[in-house]
């Protein structure tokens, strides 16, 4: 999981990022989001997270995921 976050999200957050160097707290953000509801879903089996369809997840965590990428700092 440290290589996807330091090979793939670190530089995804870099070049979509409104400040570069923000780019590891944005793919921290990113990568929290997904691992809990992967482990919310797959290992803990929330009934409401094992609901969701694909559409539905793109729609509810999309918009959080594209937030923590572009949005500028709070």
């Amino acid at each position: 999981m440290q290589s996807v976050l330091r090979d793939q999200l670190i530089p995804l957050a870099r070049r979509m990022g409104p400040e570069p160097e923000q780019a590891p707290l944005r793919a921290a953000l990113c990568a929290s989001t997904v691992l809990g509801l992967a482990l919310t879903r797959y290992m803990l089996r929330f009934p409401a997270s094992v609901a969701f369809t694909h559409e539905e997840i793109v729609n509810w965590v999309g918009p959080t995921i594209q937030r923590y990428l572009t949005a500028p700092t709070p």
